[in-house]
């Protein structure tokens, strides 16, 4: 559906303790991210930063999420994150 966008996008380290960094190549759009625990529920939200956006899941329980890249109302890419306690 949008052709122009090709999205390399990595998430690390995975697992984290807290502290992930999103890269994205060549960013060509303006974008954000959103987390969401395995059940689906809206954690948080943030724009994206340029090529690399740091997100901060030190303050959730030690759990799997899912990071979610989106353009507009389109989700881009999806990412599951295992956040550890040690």
């Amino acid at each position: 559906e949008y052709p122009s966008i090709t999205l390399n996008a990595v998430l690390f380290p995975n697992p984290t303790q807290g502290n992930v960094q999103l890269t994205i190549d060549n960013l060509l759009f303006e974008g954000e991210v959103k987390i969401f625990d395995l059940n689906g529920k809206f954690l948080f939200s943030k724009k994206i930063e340029g090529e690399n956006t740091a997100l901060d899941l030190s303050r959730y329980a030690p759990a799997t999420y899912y990071v979610n890249v989106y353009s507009g109302k389109k989700m881009l890419k999806s990412f599951k994150v295992v956040k550890t306690s040690f």
